[in-house]
């Protein structure tokens, strides 16, 4: 089980924790780094929900780890039985994934799927745009932009502005990359609503293990582009079992390829607002939010 939960994480990371103490716990794959010519596909996705949330999604994926006999999860350890997993054989592979996914479909939608994902090359797109090169010299650098700004818009629809904290694998390349890159643009207040990243041991965040099972499992379907790629995966095929299914496990679903980063490349320099963060919401959502975000902090404050 982590080292701490949570709720009792909460303190250190908010700046004033409340019920919610929002979350979205994020790993980032990559084929060789998702930046050489041949990658098919860049992500960054993982899960969003509050620390209530969490904490019993993880105590429910570890007790399906501690009744396999498995001291942690990693999805290519168990796909291929290496690393520690070398008697994870096919049926106890299947037994072991479709119980991690049942997990995972029990706790929407208290968590929830976001995901940020570049479908192509890179370089020869933006060769040309020296504003572009510049400011994105890989295509991860331009997903982390995407996601923080589609949690700035998130915390203020529907969250009332209580501040997101970003929780990130510690990975010895693109953690300190991501840190750099939410250091870069904090001097702006880009996005005042997201808190400054943490950062936690995947063997010990149950969390993060779980965002790597959808991680792994989308970066598949995005190299076998073809109808119906999901339902070959445990995970995706109960997420995204049907359109009712997809809008109640998905926060936000975020996808770039060549032909959208030419129309974002022809507006100029990129700057960041509501036309980038997804599909917009109507008035009507935004005021029932805001209201049910208020009743929420009144409820808060005379506890």
């Amino acid at each position: 089980m982590s080292a701490i939960t949570f709720r009792e994480w909460s303190p250190s990371l908010h700046r004033a924790p409340r019920r919610r103490s929002p979350y979205v716990v994020l790993r980032a794959w990559f084929d060789e780094s998702g930046i050489h010519q041949g990658a098919p596909a860049t992500l960054l996705a993982g899960f969003a929900g509050d620390a209530d949330a969490f904490d019993a999604a993880e105590a429910a994926w570890q007790a399906v780890l501690d009744g396999e006999g498995l001291p942690y999860f990693h999805y290519t350890g168990v796909h291929f039985r290496k690393k520690g997993f070398e008697d994870c054989d096919e049926y106890k592979r299947a037994r072991v994934l479709a119980k991690l996914a049942k997990v995972i479909e029990d706790a929407v939608p208290a968590i929830r799927i976001v995901s940020c994902a570049y479908d192509g090359v890179w370089d020869p797109n933006i060769s040309d745009e020296p504003h572009w090169v510049g400011r994105y010299p890989n295509p991860y650098a331009f997903l982390f932009e995407c996601l923080m700004e589609a949690l700035q818009q998130w915390s203020k629809r529907d969250l009332g502005g209580e501040r997101v904290v970003p929780v990130l694998a510690h990975q010895q390349q693109y953690g300190p990359a991501a840190e750099s890159m939410y250091q870069l643009v904090a001097p702006t207040n880009s996005w005042p609503l997201v808190a400054p990243l943490a950062f936690d041991e995947p063997k010990q965040r149950q969390a993060l293990q779980m965002a790597d099972m959808l991680n792994y499992e989308l970066y598949q379907m995005f190299s076998q582009p073809e109808p119906g790629a999901h339902l070959k995966w445990p995970l995706l095929s109960r997420l995204w079992a049907d359109d009712a299914m997809s809008k109640r496990a998905t926060l936000f679903n975020i996808g770039h390829n060549a032909r959208t980063l030419k129309r974002l490349i022809a507006r100029g320099p990129l700057e960041w607002g509501p036309d980038y963060a997804g599909e917009p919401i109507s008035d009507e959502q935004i005021a029932a939010n805001t209201e049910e975000a208020r009743r929420l902090r009144d409820a808060e404050d005379e506890a």
